[in-house]
């Protein structure tokens, strides 16, 4: 899906189709205030919406605070072989920690002058409800909405929804019992200390010959 960026409506009504109306009155839920655009930054940013369409959009400002920031992950450490654990030590401990500027999350005003569209696909009583509205913006301030389209998820397709994700979690569990069975057996200690390595050591060196390689084809274009 990629990144995007979270609209946040705080008043600002929307025209609701009237099948919309009724399925959400029928199952005692309002409608949703959370949307999603691609059509901004694009940087996992948050934009709220007033009732009389002024847009705020956040800004992450200094606190003039200082706090740690760690390199360091445990899950790289986890089920990993002892080269492998040896190899990340080696690599992220010396990066971390450090220490960074505090940053809180402020709103602000926006000026943007944008057409955008925001959706989302939110779950009402186990069945998806998808909306997707257009948004005029002029000068930071809505000043034109309209349904672009919305569907809901049918009974029917909700009840073969739920099947194939029933099925598709039995299978899970049963992968995962799988697993849990093989990593019980004498010899996989013995393979994570040799096939790992092997794996993720040769996946780096497979990826930095193709970097060697690209960068070799960049400079013999230069000449």
């Amino acid at each position: 899906m990629g990144m995007f960026d979270t609209v946040v409506l705080e008043g600002l009504k929307l025209k609701v189709p009237v099948e919309i109306k009724e399925f959400l009155g029928e199952n005692g839920a309002s409608f949703p205030q959370d949307f999603q655009t691609k059509d901004l930054d694009n940087s996992l940013l948050t934009y709220y919406i007033k009732e009389s369409g002024q847009v705020y959009e956040t800004e992450f400002i200094p606190t003039g605070k200082k706090i740690k920031s760690d390199y360091n992950f445990p899950s790289f450490k986890t089920n990993r072989s002892f080269i492998e654990r040896l190899y990340f030590d080696k690599v992220f401990k010396p990066l971390g920690p450090r220490i960074i500027d505090e940053r809180k999350e402020v709103k602000k005003r926006s000026t943007i002058t944008e057409t955008i569209a925001i959706y989302t696909y939110t779950k009402v009583n186990d069945r998806y409800l998808e909306l997707e509205y257009e948004l005029e913006i002029v000068s930071g301030k809505v000043k034109k909405s309209k349904v672009l389209k919305w569907s809901i998820e049918s009974e029917e397709d909700a009840i073969e929804r739920r099947e194939r994700d029933q099925k598709w979690n039995e299978e899970q569990d049963i992968k995962q019992r799988q697993r849990e069975i093989f990593t019980q057996k004498w010899y996989y200690p013995i393979l994570r200390e040799v096939y790992n390595p092997i794996v993720y050591f040769g996946s780096r060196a497979v990826v930095s010959i193709c970097n060697k390689i690209i960068h070799l084809t960049y400079s013999w274009r230069g000449v």
